[in-house]
C-alpha cells in the first residue's frame, strides 16, 4: 500500500475561494423564511444592491402577493433600471390591491411623463393628489407638464400648492 501511495501525483495547488469585492454582503447564514424577512432584506439591498434587492422583493411577494409595499417598491426599482413595463406593471398590482394608494398613482404619473403620455400622467396625478392633497411632487410635475403645454394658470396653481407643502 505505501507503493501504491507514492505513485500518486501530489496536488497540483490549493482551491481558493473567488475574491470579492469588499463592500459585498457576505451570504446571510440563514436564508429569510418570510415575506416579511425577504421585505425587510430587500429594503436594506435597495441604495447597495438594486438587482439583488429585486429578487428579495419578488421572494416576498411569492409568499404574501397582497403587500401593496412590495409591489410599489419593486415597480419603483424597476423604473430606476429603466424597465418601464415591469413597473407599470408593478404598480397596477398594487392598486388592484388598494385602489386609494396615492404613491402608486402617482408613480403611474411619473412613467407616463416619462413616455410623453402627458395627459395620463395628469390624470394620475390629479387622482394621487385626490387621495392625498399634501403630495408636493404631484403638484410639481402638474405644474410642469401645464407650463409645457401653455395653461399658465394651473401652472401657477400648482406651483404655488407646491412652495406651501415644502416650506
Amino acid at each position: 500500500s505505501l507503493q501504491f501511495e507514492a505513485q500518486l501525483a501530489p496536488v497540483a495547488g490549493e482551491v481558493r475561494e473567488l475574491p470579492r469585492a469588499a463592500d459585498t454582503l457576505a451570504p446571510a447564514p440563514v436564508a429569510p423564511a418570510t415575506a416579511e424577512h425577504w421585505l425587510e432584506r430587500a429594503q436594506q439591498l435597495e441604495d447597495r444592491d438594486p438587482v439583488a434587492a429585486i429578487d428579495a422583493y419578488r421572494r416576498s411577494l411569492r409568499l404574501r402577493s397582497a403587500c401593496t409595499e412590495g409591489w410599489i417598491n419593486l415597480g419603483r426599482l424597476h423604473a430606476e433600471a429603466g424597465d418601464g413595463d415591469a413597473a407599470r406593471d408593478c404598480f397596477a398590482k398594487a392598486l388592484e390591491l388598494d385602489p386609494s394608494d396615492a404613491t402608486a398613482h402617482y408613480n403611474l404619473g411619473v412613467l407616463a411623463q416619462d413616455a410623453g403620455r402627458e395627459t395620463d400622467a395628469i390624470g394620475s396625478y390629479h387622482r394621487a393628489l385626490e387621495l392625498d392633497p399634501n403630495l408636493a411632487e404631484a403638484h410639481y410635475n402638474l405644474a410642469t407638464l401645464f407650463d409645457q403645454s401653455g395653461d399658465s394658470r394651473a401652472a401657477i396653481r400648482h406651483i404655488n400648492e407646491y412652495r406651501k407643502l415644502t416650506r
